[in-house]
C-alpha cells in the first residue's frame, strides 16, 4: 500500500475492515467495496461446486459475520452483488467501477 499503486483487493474483509481501511486512508486511496451477499443456499451450492469443503464447516459463522459487516458499514458499500444478479457480476462490477472511476477524474 505504501507504494501507491492501485490494486484489487479480492478478500473478505467483514471482519477486517477498520484495519484495512485505516491503511487505505493513511495511503491516501480512494476505495470502492463490492459487496457479495448471497443467499445461505447459493453460497452452499458454490463451495460443493469449488470444493471448499472446509469453508462449508464454517457457513453459518461467515454469514453472520457479514451481516454484522452490512449492519455496521453498509452506506460504505458502493456495489451489491447478490443471488439475482451473481451471474453478471464482472459486467456488473466492470460497468460500476468505470462510471465511478470517470466520476473522480
Amino acid at each position: 500500500m505504501e507504494s501507491g499503486v492501485s490494486f484489487i483487493c479480492d478478500l473478505s474483509i467483514d471482519r477486517k475492515w477498520d484495519l484495512f481501511k485505516k491503511q487505505l486512508t493513511d495511503n491516501n486511496y480512494q476505495f470502492y467495496i463490492v459487496n457479495i451477499d448471497l443467499s445461505k443456499e447459493l453460497l452452499t451450492k458454490l463451495y460443493k461446486a469449488k470444493d471448499y469443503y472446509e469453508s462449508l464447516k464454517s457457513i453459518d459463522k461467515f454469514i453472520d459475520d457479514h451481516d454484522k459487516f452490512l449492519k455496521e458499514y453498509c452506506n460504505e458499500i458502493n456495489l451489491h452483488i447478490l443471488d439475482n444478479n451473481f451471474k453478471y457480476r464482472c459486467e456488473l462490477c466492470y460497468k460500476k467501477i468505470n462510471d465511478w472511476l470517470n466520476s473522480i477524474k
